[in-house]
């Protein structure tokens, strides 16, 4: 008898845990197909697109046509719909910056969405990826906006969060 309630705990528990990882997975599929949808509105030509928002509201996409790059800043509401655009100047220091951050063999072809043995997780929720021509992704993840350690380089990160903060209201 008491094995049989050690079972029925441990699959109860089990269950919920399941439950748990089924919900938080629905919710970075969640970030992936707003990201999608608001890539395709901006632009649906094949070229190389790197995206990164926080809290699924506020997006930063850059569009590299050969060596050119085409950024934006934009805000969403919760459904996805744009409530603000602006196409943001590309600097010489943007350029070498976004230069080393389409370099795709840097990053992971996996969908990151924790990182164990993380020392630091705290921020809001924050979705990145980089999407070949043929739609390919790099570099995905859905996780907080700060974890040490991070999982693409550093410098890119600080710069991506940077230029949200820059045209955030």
């Amino acid at each position: 008898m008491k094995t049989f309630i050690i079972l029925i705990s441990l699959f109860i528990s089990f269950s919920a845990k399941a439950q748990v990882e089924q919900k938080i997975n629905s919710i970075h599929i969640r970030s992936r197909v707003k990201a999608d949808n608001l890539i395709h509105k901006i632009d649906s030509t094949k070229n190389l697109k790197l995206l990164f928002s926080l809290i699924d509201e506020e997006y930063y996409i850059v569009i590299k046509r050969n060596n050119n790059y085409t950024e934006y800043y934009i805000e969403t509401d919760s459904l996805g719909n744009i409530k603000r655009k602006i196409l943001l100047d590309t600097t010489e220091k943007d350029k070498n910056m976004l230069s080393k951050a389409f370099q795709l063999n840097q990053y992971s072809t996996d969908f990151i969405t924790k990182v164990p043995n993380a020392k630091l997780v705290a921020g809001r929720s924050s979705y990145f990826v980089i999407k070949d021509k043929k739609g390919k992704r790099y570099g995905e993840f859905s996780i907080s906006s700060m974890v040490m350690p991070p999982v693409i380089d550093p410098d890119l990160l600080i710069y991506l969060n940077y230029r949200l903060i820059e045209y955030s209201k």
